[in-house]
C-alpha cells in the first residue's frame, strides 16, 4: 500500500507538470537544452558527418533515441512534436528509475518506512517534480536512471550487467563509467574503520592548506581575482567557509585510509588495475574515433568555465543542493559519522566514488551532481536504517520536499521571458527559477537560503538525537 501511495503522489505532480509551463524561450528549452534538441532533430545526418565533438558525444544517447524512433515512425521532427517525445522519454527513464529503486529496497530488505524516508529523499524535489518538466531536454533523469541501476547490480554483484549499464550510461554523462568501473574493478571487501578513539593526524590540516593555496592559484588563474575588490572579498570568505566544511567532513571520516592503502596494495594486483585504466582509455578513444569536430573542445576552456562558478557566495554548494534536491543532502550531512561507515563496509570502489562525488559537490550547480546522487542515496538509506523511523517525521519530511520542490509554483511569471532572454539572473523574477542553483542565486536568496538550511540542520539533528537505535 505505502508504494502505491507513492506512485500515486508522484505521477500525479508530473502529469500536472507535463500539462503545465515550460521555459518560455526558444520553443520551450535554453542552455545545453538547445543543443540537445538539435541533436533530436538530426543526429544521423550529423553523426554521419562526423561534426559531434567529445563532449557532445558523452550526453547525446536519450536525444539521439527520440531521433531514431521518430525516424523509424515517420514523425515530424519540429520543435513541439520532439517535445512531446523527449517528455515520453523522461516518463520511460523515470518508470526505469521506480523500478531500479524498488529493486534495490528489496535486496536490502528495507522496511516499509525505510523505503518511505528512501522515495521521498531520491524523488521528492525540485529536480524530478520540476525541473525535468520544465526544461525536458536534459540528461539529468537518464543519469538517475543509469545510477540506480549501477548500484542495484554493484549490491547483487552482477558484473556484467554493471558494466553494460555503465557502458550506455557513458553516452549520458562523462561521470557514469567511471563509477561503474570503480564499482566493478574495486574489491568490495570491507575497510578498516576506526576504532573508538580516532588517533591525531595531520593530514586534515595539510590538505586543507594545500586545498586553499591550490584554489588561490585557480582564482588567479580564471581571473577571479583581478575583477575589484568585492569578488576578492567574496571569494575569500568563500574560500574560507568551504575549507572549514571540507575539514570537518575529514573529521567526520570513520575509514582508516593508512591501514586500508596498505593492504589494498595486497589485494590489488595489476591485472585488476588494468581493466579500469585500460576501460577509461579504450572507451576515451572510441569517442575520440567517433567524433570529428574536437577543434573547438579545450580542456583549459572547459576546466576555467566550471572552476569559475564556484566560490560566488559562502556555501553556496550547500544552498544549491538544498534548493535543488530537498532534504537528501542535510540528511547525509547529519548522518554523516554513518554514512562514512557504511560507504567504507561497502568496500574501496563505492568509497572512491564518494569521494569523487564530494569533490563535485563543492560545485554550486547541482545538475552536475545527478550521476553521483544513487551512490550517495544508497549510503544515507544504509546509514538512516540503524535507526528506528517514526511516522510522524516521515510525514514532515514528506510535506516539507514537496512544498520546497516548488512543483507548485508557477514560474513563468511576467517578466520571466524577457529575463531569459536577455541572460538576466538578478532579481525576481528569474529567481524564481535561479535560485535553484547555488551559483546563479543573488547574494539576498543566498542568504536567506543559508538561514533556512542551517534551521533544517539543526531540526534533523534534533530528530536524530531523538531517534532510538533498533
Amino acid at each position: 500500500m505505502p508504494r502505491i501511495i507513492l506512485i500515486s503522489i508522484l505521477l500525479l505532480i508530473i502529469l500536472f507538470q507535463i500539462r503545465g509551463e515550460r521555459v518560455p524561450i526558444h520553443e520551450g528549452t535554453m542552455g545545453n537544452g538547445i543543443f540537445f534538441r538539435q541533436v533530436a532533430i538530426e543526429f544521423v545526418d550529423v553523426i554521419d558527418a562526423d561534426s559531434y565533438n567529445i563532449w557532445q558525444l558523452q550526453h547525446i544517447l536519450p536525444f539521439a533515441l527520440v531521433h531514431v524512433v521518430y525516424v523509424v515512425f515517420g514523425l515530424d521532427l519540429e520543435p513541439a512534436p520532439l517535445m512531446s517525445g523527449m517528455i515520453l522519454a523522461n516518463l520511460l527513464f523515470l518508470a526505469l528509475a521506480i523500478f531500479w529503486f524498488f529493486e534495490i529496497m528489496r535486496k536490502i530488505r528495507a522496511s516499509d518506512t525505510l523505503e518511505i524516508l528512501a522515495f521521498i529523499l531520491l524523488f521528492f524535489n525540485f529536480a524530478i517534480l520540476k525541473e525535468i518538466w520544465y526544461n525536458p531536454f536534459s540528461t539529468d533523469m537518464a543519469a538517475l536512471m543509469i545510477g540506480l541501476a549501477q548500484v542495484n547490480y554493484f549490491i547483487r554483484y552482477e558484473k556484467s550487467k554493471l558494466f553494460l549499464v555503465s557502458f550506455v550510461g557513458a553516452f549520458i554523462s562523462p561521470f557514469l563509467l567511471p563509477i561503474g568501473l570503480l564499482l566493478l574493478v574495486f574489491p568490495g571487501d570491507k575497510l578498516e574503520l576506526y576504532g573508538e578513539e580516532k588517533p591525531k593526524s595531520a593530514f586534515p590540516p595539510l590538505a586543507i592548506t594545500l586545498f586553499i593555496l591550490v584554489t588561490v592559484g585557480i582564482g588567479i588563474w580564471t581571473g577571479r581575482l583581478n575583477q575589484g575588490w568585492k569578488e576578492v572579498v567574496f571569494f575569500t570568505v568563500s574560500l574560507i567557509s568551504m575549507s572549514v566544511f571540507l575539514y570537518w567532513m575529514m573529521m567526520q571520516n570513520q575509514v582508516d585510509w593508512s591501514k586500508n592503502w596498505h593492504n589494498l596494495g595486497k589485494k590489488l594486483k595489476m591485472e585488476k588495475l588494468l581493466p579500469f585504466f585500460g576501460g577509461l582509455i579504450a572507451f576515451t578513444l572510441l569517442l575520440w574515433l567517433l567524433s570529428g569536430s574536437n577543434s573547438n573542445v579545450s580542456l583549459r576552456t572547459l576546466t576555467i568555465a566550471f572552476l569559475s562558478n564556484i566560490l560566488i557566495h559562502p556555501f553556496d554548494f550547500l544552498t544549491g543542493h538544498l534548493m535543488y534536491y530537498g532534504l537528501l543532502v542535510p540528511f547525509a550531512l547529519v548522518f554523516m559519522l554513518r554514512v562514512t561507515k557504511e560507504s567504507g563496509l561497502l568496500g574501496i570502489g563505492f568509497s572512491l566514488a564518494m569521494i569523487g562525488m564530494l569533490l563535485f559537490a563543492l560545485h554550486p550547480d547541482s545538475s552536475t551532481l545527478m550521476p553521483f546522487i544513487p551512490v550517495l542515496f544508497f549510503a544515507v538509506v544504509k546509514a538512516v536504517r540503524r535507526y528506528r523511523l517514526k511516522r510522524k517525521d516521515l510525514f514532515i519530511v514528506g510535506l516539507f520536499n514537496l512544498l520546497h520542490s516548488m512543483w507548485w509554483v508557477r514560474l513563468n511569471m511576467p517578466g520571466m521571458k524577457e529575463a531569459l532572454l536577455l541572460g538576466e539572473t538578478e532579481g525576481f523574477p528569474a529567481q524564481r527559477y535561479w535560485m535553484h542553483f547555488g551559483n546563479e542565486q543573488s547574494l539576498a536568496v543566498a542568504v536567506v537560503v543559508f538561514l533556512i538550511f542551517v534551521a533544517v540542520m539543526l531540526v534533523l539533528d534534533r530528530g536524530r538525537r531523538r531517534y532510538v537505535r533498533s
